[in-house]
């Protein structure tokens, strides 16, 4: 194949700069060849001829002289529409690739995956990241109860991101980054209250006894997580009348129910 050198670049070239948008068939040089034909001379290039249509495929296109095709390399560099093997999506009336459409959310590949799989469009999706953004741009901007930590806190962010595409459009403003928190945080805070409890020191009822508990690990841990767990319930009205002392598990059966309400939707 060595006297079909200029053609075999013509091929790497697409297969390299446009393989998402090349016929499987072609993938292969002996097959791409004898579809396409020699190349008249080296300034002969592989170019779509079919309108609408960016696939490299047989019957769509042929060798055109550079001369005569002047907005190749602006077509070279257009992105392939949707339909081309399922690794493109539209949004907005234009064709964006799955992986940019990830970042654009600000999610792993897999959770949009997830999301898709669900039933949601790229559209829905955008409109809704656009949603979560401003939440988080607002109330989660410098909020006290999100980890100090900047790792920390971008994983919480992303977490958020993720979660938010679950919940239903007519409660996507309701879903803010606080009330995630809350949803994440109380059954932490259950468990350390639980294990408190196992050792005799939730409300110990001696001063030897409240010492004791001032200086153990999960009394300081259940007192950090109630500071932070109080600065994003502040949102809330309907869960500021809840002790976070005596009233925790009636807390938590609240929030719960309000997350499944917001991916489950409103009832029919």
């Amino acid at each position: 194949m060595a006297k079909y050198r200029h053609e075999a670049a013509e091929h790497r070239r697409i297969l390299f700069g446009r393989g998402s948008g090349m016929d499987p068939t072609w993938r292969n040089f002996r097959q791409f060849l004898a579809d396409m034909g020699p190349a008249p001379d080296a300034d002969h290039l592989v170019t779509r001829v079919t309108p609408g249509d960016l696939t490299y495929a047989p019957g769509k296109c042929a060798w055109i002289h550079r001369d005569r095709q002047p907005a190749l390399t602006q077509a070279a560099n257009e992105p392939v529409p949707a339909k081309t093997f399922g690794l493109w999506a539209s949004v907005g009336g234009q064709p964006v690739e799955y992986a940019s459409l990830a970042k654009r959310l600000g999610v792993p590949f897999e959770a949009m995956a997830v999301a898709l799989r669900s039933g949601q469009s790229p559209e829905e999706l955008v409109q809704q990241a656009h949603v979560a953004e401003s939440l988080v741009s607002g109330s989660a901007a410098d909020a006290s109860w999100l980890p100090p930590e900047r790792e920390r806190r971008e994983a919480f962010l992303t977490a958020y991101r993720m979660w938010h595409m679950q919940v239903h459009p007519r409660y996507a403003a309701a879903a803010t980054p606080a009330f995630l928190y809350l949803y994440s945080a109380l059954p932490g805070m259950k468990k350390t209250r639980d294990a408190l409890i196992s050792l005799g020191l939730w409300n110990p009822p001696t001063e030897q006894g409240r010492q004791a508990r001032s200086v153990h690990d999960l009394w300081r841990r259940y007192c950090d997580s109630m500071l932070r767990v109080e600065g994003a319930r502040a949102e809330f009205s309907i869960y500021k009348q809840y002790s976070l002392t005596d009233e925790l598990d009636e807390l938590w059966a609240r929030v719960h129910q309000a997350e499944e309400r917001f991916r489950a939707g409103p009832r029919s």
